[in-house]
């Protein structure tokens, strides 16, 4: 291992290296690594403020009875678990403009991280998931077996 250099920055008054390591405190904080994440996120209300040639496609990520107790009418439902296998057949290509959405948001961001390694350009997870939408006064729609 080669050594490290130390950086003093006068402006923060920290004491750093140079991979951003603060070291001057006794406490130890890395650089964001995900700056990303903020910028794959779009609000509700932003998702309805859309011009309809830019709306995209609704994947709700759940397990199939959690989507039946209630979902966005007109999205699809891939689970998460399922989404690498079936988001061929669901979208048509890779620059397709998707969201996907869960129960909260937290596990729309792991499918929007599968489906980006995957080569989906333009995939958004739904911020604050179904709740949020509810909240928000979107329309929520249940589903029996023979819908």
């Amino acid at each position: 291992m080669g050594t490290s250099r130390f950086h003093f920055s006068a402006a923060d008054a920290a004491l750093t290296d140079q991979g951003g390591t603060a070291v001057a405190s006794g406490r130890v904080s890395r650089p964001k690594k995900n700056l990303g994440r903020r910028r794959r996120l779009i609000t509700p209300r932003a998702l309805v403020a859309l011009p309809p040639e830019r709306r995209p496609v609704l994947i709700d990520v759940r397990e199939a009875d959690e989507w039946r107790a209630g979902s966005i009418e007109g999205a699809l439902h891939i689970s998460c678990g399922l989404i690498e296998v079936r988001i061929v057949r669901a979208v048509r290509g890779p620059r397709v403009p998707i969201v996907c959405f869960c129960t909260d948001g937290r596990l729309s961001v792991r499918a929007t991280e599968i489906l980006e390694r995957l080569g989906y350009g333009e995939v958004r997870a739904l911020k604050g998931g179904l709740l949020a939408w509810a909240a928000a006064g979107g329309s929520v729609k249940s589903y029996t077996p023979w819908d």
